[in-house]
């Protein structure tokens, strides 16, 4: 089996290297799922040496660190470019990780490796591409402004052979502190006066949608999962973490806003008593709530939640109304229901920088 080390890249970063596939005709384009930046090749090893390598790395630790772009450039083999790349700027934190994984291959047995450590990011394989049109790629994106924190985990990789190419296999992960949390809404579900809302569960469509949710690539690198004690989020929380082959914990701060006093509503009148909720926040509108003691719950919770979870990507599911309080703390912007999520059915989501708590999205849907 043929295999490398890799550090996964934050799928916004592999969101926007992805959208610079295009333009150069006959290049094969890394999938966005595929794009890596590889921290040791190893190459051709027998099933045990695998196994060695795998304690090896297994014992390895590490934390969060920026990660800068700094342009485009090919390599070239017989005076012909045959793969095109991002580079990446060395860094003490990267070097250091690199160093360890280094170390870790050699006690497991490698050979040293002889080649100085240049990091990149392989965006294309041009053997078959227009050359003129690589130096115009290449011309026009000389500078890739990109800087986010790098994380999640680095991965002991195999090349897998199949139909199209080939496609990498991750054989097992190492975590490294980082990065995103995805605030994630629960999808449709099914509405039943009869039924206390707190115990409402997904629809068929709900539980459709979080499936394409679940198989979405940025719902790929989620490492921790942590939902309401609603039913509808744990319904949701379940279909994530059996695709992610994780657990989930509840955490009845993230739940929505206490409606306990009226009850279920009809959607007309639960829609006139949300928009006085978002509209006087200060107030108890019918005896909910008030929208200032809800977010403060909220932000105390995602608080809570991020700084106890284990190292990794972190995905919350819970209300949409519970995601507009928290966005508009993260924005920095007066409760108002201009945050709310959009569509009619939930199953949206956003994302925000674990550590900074800085917002890198707002809503976007699941399945979308």
């Amino acid at each position: 089996m043929r295999l490398f080390v890799a550090l996964d890249l934050p799928w916004p970063i592999r969101e926007q290297l992805a959208g610079l596939a295009g333009g150069i005709p006959g290049a094969r384009w890394v999938p966005d799922d595929n794009l890596h930046l590889t921290l040791r090749f190893i190459g051709e090893v027998n099933a045990p040496q695998a196994e060695e390598i795998d304690l090896a790395l297994a014992a390895l630790r590490g934390r969060a660190f920026e990660l800068s772009f700094a342009g485009v450039g090919t390599f070239a083999k017989g005076g012909r470019e045959t793969q095109l790349w991002v580079g990446v700027a060395r860094n003490p934190a990267l070097d250091h990780l690199q160093g360890k994984v280094e170390t870790a291959l050699q006690r497991a047995g490698l050979e040293p490796e002889r080649r100085r450590f240049t990091p990149h990011v392989t965006l294309a394989r041009l053997d078959n591409a227009v050359p003129q049109k690589i130096a115009g790629f290449v011309q026009a994106h000389k500078s890739v402004p990109r800087r986010a924190d790098a994380g999640g985990a680095f991965h002991f990789v195999q090349f897998a052979p199949g139909q199209g190419g080939v496609g990498l296999q991750r054989r097992s992960g190492v975590s490294i502190a980082g990065m995103t949390v995805y605030f994630i809404t629960h999808p449709e579900v099914e509405i039943d006066p009869a039924v206390p809302v707190a115990q409402w569960k997904l629809s068929a469509r709900g539980i459709a949608r979080m499936q394409l949710g679940a198989a979405q690539p940025w719902s790929r690198v989620v490492r921790q999962i942590h939902c309401s004690t609603e039913r509808k989020a744990i319904d949701s929380a379940a279909i994530l973490a059996a695709a992610r082959g994780l657990g989930y914990a509840q955490d009845a701060g993230l739940g929505e806003n206490d409606r306990s006093a009226t009850g279920y509503l009809p959607r007309a009148e639960f829609e006139t008593v949300a928009d006085e909720f978002f509209a006087a926040p200060e107030r108890s509108v019918r005896g909910w709530e008030r929208a200032v003691d809800a977010q403060a719950r909220i932000v105390a919770a995602v608080a809570r939640v991020t700084r106890n979870a284990p190292d990794g990507d972190v995905a919350i599911i819970a209300h949409g109304g519970v995601g507009a309080l928290l966005l508009c703390h993260l924005a920095g912007e007066p409760i108002s229901r201009r945050a709310d999520q959009p569509g009619d059915g939930g199953g949206n989501f956003f994302a925000f920088e674990r550590r900074s708590w800085a917002l890198r999205h707002r809503w976007r849907a699941i399945d979308g």
